[in-house]
């Protein structure tokens, strides 16, 4: 049996050093604590928000 090969693209199947360099600086600006956030990192302030959530529904009669 015989299937037709199709050339893929160049970028396929890899990652560019763009976006290696643009999720390294999403990951530094995403670490780094707010004024905003009661100097919390915003997964820390996602992570407490969520906590909260599920206590809420959790406690709810």
């Amino acid at each position: 049996m015989h299937t037709a090969r199709f050339p893929s693209p160049s970028w396929a199947g890899r990652t560019s050093s763009t976006a290696i360099r643009l999720n390294a600086v999403a990951l530094a600006l995403n670490s780094r604590p707010r004024k905003t956030l009661a100097w919390k990192t915003p997964g820390e302030a996602l992570s407490e928000q969520l906590r909260l959530l599920t206590d809420s529904v959790a406690t709810t009669p």
